[in-house]
């Protein structure tokens, strides 16, 4: 058997749904996309990539992870497959109590929880957030998982221009300083099982 190959990033969206609608999203949730990855195919597709790389960050995220009622089987495949990848749970944090256990099993597998933060203005947003982030932060100190916080200086962009039936990629006709600039150029992303 070939030894897996060494790359930086690999990433999957577990959940397409979000319950958010932020303008410009990289992940098009604000097109109100429905439904996760089922466990049993997304296993399928995770194990068989196992088998040919070695990511050294893997990242679960979407639309909105939390929305995937099997997160924690993903949480414990990761860690199987990846021992040794730093695991990240990237998440917007509202819906933490939507899946019992989540916290422990987030310790318990070594996978750092990303709270994305989406804005500084819609105060009804913020009041969610915060009250969110203040239980993460309790549950934080009593299972000892790492969290970090991303705030819109964390690279949120939109990444086309226009929208609906009209969003179209960046005309620049560079391709070359358009995958330059791409934050993604570096990241793999598992889609319907493919890269």
């Amino acid at each position: 058997m070939n030894r897996p190959i060494r790359i930086p990033f690999l990433e999957m969206d577990i959940a397409f749904a979000c319950d958010l609608k932020c303008h410009g999203c990289s992940h098009y949730s604000n097109y109100g996309l429905k439904g996760s990855v089922p466990f049993k195919v997304g296993e399928g597709w995770l194990r068989a990539w196992a088998q040919r790389l070695l990511p050294g960050t893997f990242s679960m995220l979407g639309g909105e992870p939390l929305l995937n009622p099997h997160l924690l089987d993903y949480l414990g495949l990761a860690q199987e497959l990846w021992p040794d990848t730093v695991r990240i749970l990237i998440s917007n944090g509202l819906n933490a109590h939507l899946r019992p256990g989540l916290f422990e099993r987030l310790a318990a597998t070594g996978t750092r929880l990303d709270v994305s933060m989406h804005s500084y203005h819609d105060q009804a947003y913020l009041d969610r957030f915060n009250d969110a982030l203040v239980e993460i932060e309790k549950a934080r100190q009593a299972f000892g998982f790492q969290m970090v916080l991303r705030t819109r200086e964390y690279r949120f962009y939109k990444t086309y221009q226009g929208e609906g039936a009209g969003m179209r990629p960046f005309a620049d006709n560079d391709p070359v300083a358009s995958w330059k600039a791409c934050l993604s150029s570096a990241c793999c992303t598992i889609h319907q099982g493919k890269l």
